[in-house]
Parts: structure tokens; sequence; C-alpha cells
């Protein structure tokens, strides 16, 4: 699971490699990757508002056409470019959200097996 995130976003990648190589609590980890995922959703919910608010600027100032222009295209394929980025981005988070949720699931387990052994000796 973790190779199958790894490969969709390099940023994941980078973050779990250089948090391998330090010694820190989890609790130091945990805030280094809520601050990561919110600086990046920030970023890229700001650069698709001013992307879209570049068409509308774009749009209004342009010579009336037949269909879109070239300009309008062109920033209608990085609104779209973004927005793909975006709908990854949350997906990854769905991942790795679900992965989460397995390993704790699994550990319960084990410990529950594990008390159950103990109280059938």
């Amino acid at each position: 699971m973790k190779k199958y995130i790894h490969l969709l976003s390099g940023d994941i990648l980078l973050l779990s490699l250089s948090q391998e190589g330090q010694n820190h609590s989890h609790s130091t980890k945990a805030i280094k990757v809520l601050l990561f995922i919110l600086g990046r959703m920030a970023l890229l919910v700001t650069l698709f508002l001013v992307l879209v608010n570049i068409f509308n600027s774009v749009t209004a100032n342009a010579p009336k056409s037949e269909g879109l222009t070239a300009v309008e295209t062109w920033v209608v394929m990085c609104i779209l470019h973004v927005f793909c980025v975006l709908s990854e981005y949350a997906i990854i988070l769905k991942i790795i959200q679900l992965d989460k949720q397995e390993t704790k699931r699994i550990n319960q387990v084990r410990n529950n097996s594990f008390l159950c052994a103990f109280q059938n000796i």
C-alpha cells in the first residue's frame, strides 16, 4: 500500500524519507505532516481561485469571438490541471487514512487474540 502512495506523489515520498532518518517524537512528526498537508492544500486552493479569476478577466476583456480563444483554452487547461492535482492529493490523503484505519484494526485484533490466548491457559 505504501509503495502505491509513493508512486502517486513524489512529495509524500520525500516527506517519508526525510522523516525516517530523524529521531523525533511521534507528536512532532504528526505536526510536521499536518503543516505540510495544510500548506499544500492552501496553496492549491489559492492557485485554483487565482486561475478562475484570471479566466474571468480574460473573457471579460477579450474581443467577442465564436468559441474559446487560444488564451482562454490555455487558462482552462491550467485550471483543469490544478483541479486534477487537488483531486489526486485528496485521493492520496484518503488512501493514507484508510491504511491507518486498517493498521489500527489489525493491531486491535492482534491485541485481542493475544489476550484471549492468555485467558485460555
